[in-house]
């Protein structure tokens, strides 16, 4: 499930590389293949897979109404994530791709390779992002209610 998550994640990656777009000839039929394995394959009940869908795609739908760099293949890329991380990964991986995003984007800022205002794909981030949440989101977790739960 996961693995069929990250080879659609790595092709759209390249996509947005190339393009500056997520097409929906790649996003819906991966949607779809994913949302007919998550009903066969589910650790956690099915609704917090279904909620993590809706998490993903209104976290990135609002984003997007307040920010004008987000596209739509943004959010439904969210929304497919959602899907197979569920609520707390789809969190995980907006966050960690902010920060990838951040990490990466503020020295290419500073070094004057991205100029103000300029537009770069964000899929490079939501991969890495969606990674780093997959392969560390329950540690953090657990290290953030040590510290504060």
């Amino acid at each position: 499930m996961v693995g069929t998550l990250f080879l659609v994640l790595i092709t759209l990656t390249v996509t947005d590389l190339q393009s500056m777009l997520m097409p929906n000839r790649v996003v819906y039929p991966s949607l779809a293949v994913l949302f007919v394995l998550r009903l066969w394959i589910h650790q956690e009940p099915l609704m917090h897979y279904l909620l993590g869908f809706v998490a993903g795609f209104a976290a990135l739908a609002l984003l997007g109404l307040v920010s004008n760099g987000l596209g739509g293949g943004d959010v439904k890329v969210f929304a497919m994530i959602g899907l197979v991380l569920g609520v707390k990964g789809v969190l995980f991986a907006l966050f960690f791709s902010c920060l990838w995003g951040t990490l990466i984007g503020l020295p290419l800022r500073w070094s004057g390779r991205i100029r103000p205002r300029q537009h770069i794909p964000f899929g490079p981030f939501i991969l890495l992002g969606s990674l780093t949440a997959w392969a560390y989101g329950d540690a953090v977790w657990r290290w953030y209610w040590m510290q504060w739960g």
